[in-house]
């Protein structure tokens, strides 16, 4: 192994030993009854109908293929 490889092994095993410690963290604070709700999501976009997404002189046929008028 070479030097390099050998540096590029040791800062994945250092990343990899603080990534082990975090979820060793988190699991504890989860056990003594803490809640994690992780990141909030944002409220979905209302649903338009595909012929306003589309330019003036198109529709959408039943079929969903885009005609011209």
């Amino acid at each position: 192994m070479t030097d390099e490889e050998m540096e590029r092994f040791a800062l994945v095993s250092k990343e990899c030993e603080r990534i082990r410690a975090l979820i060793a963290r988190e699991e504890a604070a989860l056990s003594n009854g803490e809640h994690d709700h992780g990141i909030p999501m944002a409220a979905a976009p209302q649903e338009q109908a595909a012929s306003v997404l589309l330019a003036p002189d198109l529709r959408v046929s039943e079929t969903g293929a885009a005609r011209r008028r």
